[in-house]
């Protein structure tokens, strides 16, 4: 084989591969559905999760959010142990029943239960 046809084989490959993953970051985009939904007008929030798993911390209704890095969010079970919140980068948008929505943070909650939500400086 030519290095040329090798190149051409690698890059077949690399496409095969970048289409697997669009198509299964396509379908978990979909299955995604509301969980809770609650006014940002208190600091506190009681949550309920009945699955484990990924969840997106949204704000609905906007498109951008700019921040000046004063606002928090921290999430604690119900033992008082901390949920890790990762920013998401880029934030990305979505549209869902015609209103738009904007993903925030990305938590992992591995047993299912109450929890707690604190906003800091939401208000800023």
């Amino acid at each position: 084989m030519t290095p040329l046809q090798l190149l051409f084989i690698g890059i077949g490959l690399l496409s095969i591969i970048m289409l697997y993953y669009s198509i299964h970051f396509f379908i978990k985009a979909r299955k995604c559905k509301t969980v809770i939904e609650f006014p940002v007008d208190s600091n506190t929030h009681n949550l309920e999760f009945k699955t484990s798993g990924l969840f997106s911390f949204c704000f609905i209704g906007t498109k951008n959010i700019s921040s000046d890095g004063s606002f928090k969010a921290m999430i604690y079970s119900s033992d008082f142990a901390s949920i890790t919140l990762k920013p998401t980068f880029p934030n990305w948008t979505f549209k869902e029943k015609g209103v738009y929505g904007v993903e925030y943070f990305k938590f992992n909650i591995k047993k299912t239960g109450y929890y707690t939500l604190d906003l800091k400086n939401h208000m800023d």
